[in-house]
């Protein structure tokens, strides 16, 4: 799947040079329950970042790495992913998806999680993925399947925007997902039970939620500021119109990376579930999927 996506946006990007990627990925955390499952919170720690690693030429540890080899990614391969990788890295942006079923806790040395509940919070774990990957973040998911608590979730994950915008990490988006209630999400569509789960900003019948009033009250405070905030992926204040046109993709690459660089080395993808995390003697490939 990471293979695919690089291929997929190389050519997107000799067809449209200006495009730009919102690579989406659940943002995770593991806690160790017990001394003894810290070994194996660490090493889920650094696997959660595998696909936008991957997807982003950024090198891995020798734990991960070892993790690679083992489920047969080849030293071609891995040099491949960080050739390609990285030079896709001006048009990215960090997808950020934070529900309160993103963070886990690990029970024992196999490896064994349980929900912990939110204890980091989307602050503290977006602030992680920043510090790794030093690219623009879009918070592309959140929700909370509870009608009457759902106005509080929200305001509490604009607050997290709001922090990390003014310590000086550059967010271009926020998203409720979805705008409609889902059917069968609950099961991620594996069984037809018809069952309505509250999650949208409108139910079915297209009547307002809560949540959705509550949605309409960010916009209605917050209208006139944002449009004086840049919402271009490199930060930059340059008229797009007015740059002239990439021939190449290494040029429309270089065009888009001249403010990444200011994002201290500016130097990811694809929705995942990762509710059931490799354990060291199962040691399988995740797919982002």
């Amino acid at each position: 799947m990471c293979k695919a996506t690089i291929l997929a946006e190389t050519a997107i990007l000799e067809v449209c040079p200006r495009a730009q990627f919102i690579q989406s990925e659940s943002s995770t955390y593991f806690h160790p329950s017990i001394p003894d499952a810290q070994d194996q919170a660490d090493f889920f720690n650094e696997w959660r970042f595998l696909s936008f690693d991957l997807c982003s030429g950024n090198h891995v540890n020798s734990r991960i790495y070892e993790y690679l080899m083992d489920n047969g990614l080849t030293r071609e391969e891995y040099d491949w992913f960080m050739t390609e990788g990285r030079e896709l890295r001006p048009a990215c942006v960090l997808g950020s998806d934070y529900y309160g079923t993103n963070e886990k806790k690990v029970m024992n040395a196999k490896g064994d999680v349980e929900l912990s509940g939110e204890v980091l919070g989307y602050y503290e774990i977006a602030r992680q993925y920043f510090d790794r990957f030093h690219l623009p973040i879009f918070h592309t998911e959140t929700n909370r399947k509870d009608d009457a608590d759902a106005p509080r979730w929200l305001w509490k994950e604009w607050f997290n925007i709001l922090r990390l915008k003014a310590d000086g990490i550059p967010i271009l988006g926020f998203t409720w997902y979805s705008l409609l209630d889902q059917t069968d999400w609950d099961v991620v569509l594996r069984e037809d039970n018809e069952r309505i789960n509250p999650m949208g900003l409108y139910d079915l019948s297209r009547k307002i939620r809560p949540v959705g009033q509550a949605y309409r009250d960010l916009i209605a405070a917050w209208k006139d500021r944002l449009p004086m905030e840049s919402l271009t992926r490199d930060m930059s204040t340059d008229i797009e119109s007015n740059r002239p046109r990439s021939k190449s993709r290494r040029s429309h690459l270089v065009d888009h990376g001249r403010a990444v660089s200011e994002l201290k080395g500016a130097p990811k993808k694809v929705r995942p579930v990762k509710e059931h995390p490799p354990r060291p003697k199962d040691r399988k490939i995740l797919k982002a999927g």
